[in-house]
This record gives C-alpha cells, sequence and structure tokens, in this order.
C-alpha cells in the first residue's frame, strides 16, 4: 500500500495549506497545531518555521502550545551523537 503524500489529521484528511495562515498573515491556531503534531506537507512545514522566525506573535503562540504539552512529547527522540561519531 502507497504512502498518502501529504501527513493526515485524525478524519484522515490532508491539512490545507490555504488554512495555514489567517487574513492577517498570522499562522492560524489550527495550522499552529497541525505543526506541532507533524500533519504539515513539507511546503506547508517550510513555509510555518519561516514565519516563525521573524513572527515574534506566533512564536510565543507556538511556544506556549508546545509547554502545554505532555512531558514526554518534550523530550528528544534520542541521542545521535554516539552512531555520528562512531
Amino acid at each position: 500500500m502507497e504512502q498518502a503524500m501529504f501527513p493526515q489529521n485524525e478524519n484522515n484528511t490532508p491539512f490545507d495549506n490555504e488554512a495555514l495562515f489567517d487574513a492577517e498573515g498570522h499562522l492560524t491556531d489550527e495550522g499552529l497545531h497541525a505543526l506541532q503534531e507533524g500533519r504539515l506537507d513539507e511546503l506547508g512545514s517550510l513555509e510555518a518555521a519561516e514565519h516563525l522566525t521573524f513572527c515574534d506573535y506566533c512564536l510565543a503562540r507556538y511556544t506556549a502550545l508546545i509547554e502545554l504539552a505532555p512531558e514526554k512529547l518534550k523530550q528528544p527522540m534520542r541521542d545521535l551523537i554516539p552512531q555520528v561519531q562512531a
């Protein structure tokens, strides 16, 4: 079975990049959640990451969203330094 081209949400539908930004040019709440959950496609992820580099308002909102995440989601996946050094 072929994997979907775009990350899917719980309703099994791709996240619409048109819903990533609001009329004022800020990331929407839904877009921030999709970014945190890894549901954006490559273009959406790049656009959101670029936006967060210069928009203090959205960066503060995203940081607050991450701080509300369960502790296990805040931990790095695993340390790759030993593998890289080998």
